[in-house]
């Protein structure tokens, strides 16, 4: 081997010390406790600033997802004013969970999908008594509405709020009567031998509603977007992410905000393929306003129905299909749990996504979901 071909190994070595050190030194460890403060997000302060909608992305069922969602959301809240959190749920449980953060009444969510979400619950309701009047918290999910116990549900909706409008009458009785059977697939959206029944049940609904808009207002009061998005829940027709977009767009238009925060996972939040989050950023007013988080996890667990299982590496980059060779950057990272900016990361990475989590042996979730 040459004298010039020694030296070029040896400048090739030090240059991939040299990235290697830059991906350490970008890095920033993050404090998975809610007692933690939020001063390790300030090095994120002159960064998120010119964005309207942050994405949060996860692999789902791991126990420190709710902690790290929980922490971001509140350094956001805290710094740029945001307070709207969309959270991937059933349509249904998330209003539910909105009910408990305005009356901190627990009933409203029962015993809760796991441990750590109802630990979750309570740290969003304790930060929301901190604020404001004009400043509260609106929790909610755009997902679908399947219509599995749609009297129990109105009934709770419009308990206390005493006599309907006659139109309104009209439709609650209607809706009241719509029940899915059909529960193929993740039974989230409407299928099967129910779907062209249903569907054309809340065709003649729509148009009463839209008709009544004022009566329906009046009634409903603050549980009034509540109401509209389930009656004109497009992803209740077919989820997918163009129709999760649709419910958003419509949420938007009726609350008239600025600045949202979801809690999804991690395809979802990807700005590339045709994801949520990427269809949004193509929407006129949002474009380059779209900021994504997305976790990668090492030698993790997580809970699938009824076991708990255990993988050396799972998350974005898997989920995704990155190159690998972002995993070996990130494996450069001292800390268990850390954020580094995908630009820094590489593997295509900074393609999909804005900022990458990185942790390392966490715990699968606590299911409160018993085997039938």
């Amino acid at each position: 081997m040459t004298r010039t071909q020694n030296k070029t190994r040896f400048l090739v070595f030090l240059l991939c010390l040299a990235v290697s050190d830059f991906v350490v030194a970008q890095s920033h460890p993050v404090e998975m406790s809610y007692e933690a403060g939020i001063d390790h997000y300030n090095f994120l302060r002159d960064k998120l600033g010119g964005y309207d909608v942050f994405f949060d992305g996860e692999s789902h069922n791991v126990a420190s997802n709710e902690v790290r969602h929980f922490n971001l959301f509140r350094f956001l809240n805290s710094n740029f004013g945001v307070r709207y959190y969309i959270k991937e749920y059933d349509f249904q449980y998330g209003y539910s969970v909105n009910k408990y953060l305005q009356t901190g009444d627990e009933a409203w969510f029962g015993r809760g999908p796991s441990k750590e979400a109802v630990e979750f619950y309570r740290k969003l309701y304790e930060l929301n008594r901190t604020l404001p009047e004009g400043e509260k918290i609106t929790f909610i999910s755009l997902d679908a509405y399947a219509f599995r116990d749609t009297e129990e549900f109105l009934a709770r909706m419009t308990h206390g709020k005493g006599s309907a409008p006659s139109v309104v009458d009209e439709v609650l009785t209607v809706l009241k009567g719509i029940k899915k059977t059909d529960t193929r697939g993740m039974g989230m959206d409407v299928r099967g031998k129910d779907k062209a029944e249903i569907m054309s049940a809340l065709k003649e609904v729509r148009k009463k509603v839209v008709a009544g808009e004022s009566h329906f207002r009046e009634y409903f009061g603050d549980d009034y977007v509540f109401f509209y998005l389930m009656v004109f829940n497009h992803a209740s027709e077919k989820r997918t992410d163009e129709n999760l977009l649709q419910n958003f767009l419509e949420f938007k238009r009726l609350v008239g905000g600025s600045k949202y925060y979801f809690h999804y996972g991690n395809l979802h939040c990807q700005l590339k393929g045709g994801w949520l989050a990427s269809k949004l950023n193509d929407v006129e007013g949002f474009r380059g306003k779209v900021c994504s988080f997305t976790a990668q996890y090492r030698d993790s667990e997580y809970y699938w129905p009824y076991e708990i299982r255990k993988e050396t590496n799972f998350g974005i980059v898997n989920s995704g299909s990155y190159s690998t060779s972002a995993i070996d950057k990130l494996l450069s990272i001292p800390y268990d749990c850390s954020i580094t900016a995908a630009t820094e990361i590489g593997g295509g990475l900074d393609k999909g996504t804005t900022y990458v989590y990185f942790l390392r042996d966490q715990k699968a979730m606590n299911s409160n979901h018993q085997k039938p």
